[in-house]
């Protein structure tokens, strides 16, 4: 996985989200802030956290889309697909709800009534995880707080 988050190891985001879904919390995702580290066209990448939370794909869809839209109050205008609302359509390679592995594979995107052209997305950099790892390290280090990362070959 490519996912990257400088605040905590992945382990403990799923055993985190793990909780959050057993305790019924609603779990909302969107594109507004990115995934830290993780750019917004890699954004794909880090949903594949939450199904290894335990997310069904079909939560994983409903969090990005209708859930979403009514926790921000905009259930009468956005988050599903019905007549009079305002909707962005993606197709992907693949069926979403057997694999969401293929959130990262879109096929056709429209929003707000346009077809957005696709570019491949780039593949991520040999050595950019480990790199940015290691200054999350010394930041830690600097700040006095145990590291984040205690199954890796870091050392700062």
């Amino acid at each position: 996985h490519n996912y990257f988050c400088p605040w905590d190891s992945r382990q403990a985001i799923v055993s985190n989200l793990t909780s959050l879904r057993k305790a019924g919390v609603k779990m909302i995702v969107g594109t507004d802030a990115g995934i830290p580290l993780c750019h917004f066209e890699r954004y794909a990448d880090g949903l594949t956290v939450l199904a290894d939370a335990g997310y069904i794909p079909r939560e994983i869809i409903a969090s990005a889309t209708d859930i979403a839209a009514g926790v921000c109050g905009l259930s009468e205008e956005t988050g599903k697909l019905h007549s009079g609302l305002a909707a962005d359509l993606v197709a992907f390679e693949g069926n979403p709800l057997e694999d969401v592995h293929t959130f990262g594979k879109p096929t056709f995107v429209m929003a707000r009534g346009k077809e957005h052209k696709l570019t491949p997305i780039a593949p991520v950099v040999e050595g950019a995880v480990t790199a940015a790892m290691e200054i999350v390290e010394r930041l830690r280090k600097g700040a006095g707080l145990p590291s984040a990362f205690k199954d890796t070959s870091i050392s700062v």
